[in-house]
């Protein structure tokens, strides 16, 4: 059986960490991300990218703390128009790794690995971090100033029933569904 951290991405090597060799205190690391990079993870929301990861693991005798801190720009596909678009993407993220007999997430910040663990591949967290930081709504930037004053367009919209609806009421354009409701809202 394969664990948590072989899973799909194990030939990525250069995303090794190897934890035994780590001198106790801070220690610095740097990943390139790039093409090469988003293709080892199948039906992925992200295909080309050109990021730079730091990484700093603080070790300590019981567990390791470690900051992700991922700048750079990823390739996405505007849901408007389907055009491909650069999107800046910078964010930093903090896991704590604790030693413990199975491999288990305890939650998005804290991760168990067990303690005779030698080698922590970074890949799948580092993939993780960056398709959780593009927005859910990807939108090219030259439709970002048509979007600016729309904001009610994704806000729920309804009606309070106060008498200045009126109107409404009165209206013959009314599906039928909606008449025999309006009877019951007036027979309150």
């Amino acid at each position: 059986m394969r664990t948590l951290f072989e899973r799909g991405v194990r030939k990525l090597r250069e995303f090794d960490i190897e934890i035994v060799k780590l001198q106790p205190g801070k220690n610095q690391f740097e990943f390139v991300i790039d093409d090469k990079f988003f293709q080892f993870f199948e039906y992925g929301l992200i295909e080309r990218g050109g990021l730079k990861a730091n990484v700093e693991i603080d070790k300590s005798i019981h567990l390791l703390n470690i900051h992700f801190s991922i700048d750079g720009e990823v390739e996405l596909t505007c849901d408007r128009s389907l055009e491909k678009f650069n999107h800046p993407l910078f964010l930093e993220q903090d896991l704590i790794v604790k030693y413990g007999e199975e491999e288990d997430f305890l939650s998005d910040e804290v991760m168990i690995i067990k303690r005779d663990e030698q080698v922590l591949n970074l890949a799948n967290l580092i993939y993780e971090y960056i398709t959780v930081a593009v927005p859910i709504k990807k939108v090219h930037p030259k439709f970002l100033s048509e979007n600016i004053g729309d904001e009610e367009e994704d806000q729920l919209i309804y009606s309070s029933g106060n008498k200045d609806d009126e109107e409404d009421k009165n209206d013959e354009s009314i599906d039928p569904r909606w008449k025999e409701l309006l009877k019951l809202k007036n027979n309150k």
